[in-house]
């Protein structure tokens, strides 16, 4: 199951996705895997992973141009 919650603060879209999956880190030959920080830090301008066994959290936020 995934948790997905969005919300408008202060001229940011603020966005945090969990689940309870198992928090696993990119192996050191790269593979099929790791491009997700990658992907976040060019499309976001805060990324923040808050991973353990029991889940993950991750919290975007991304300034929204010509917000008041």
């Amino acid at each position: 199951m995934v948790r997905v919650r969005g919300r408008l603060r202060a001229g940011r879209l603020e966005v945090e996705v969990a689940d309870s999956g198992g928090w696993r880190e990119a192996g050191a030959d790269g593979g099929e895997r790791g491009r997700g920080r990658l992907i976040m830090a060019r499309l976001v301008d805060e990324a923040v992973i808050d991973g353990a066994p029991q889940g993950t959290v991750v919290r975007l936020a991304k300034r929204l141009s010509g917000a008041a």
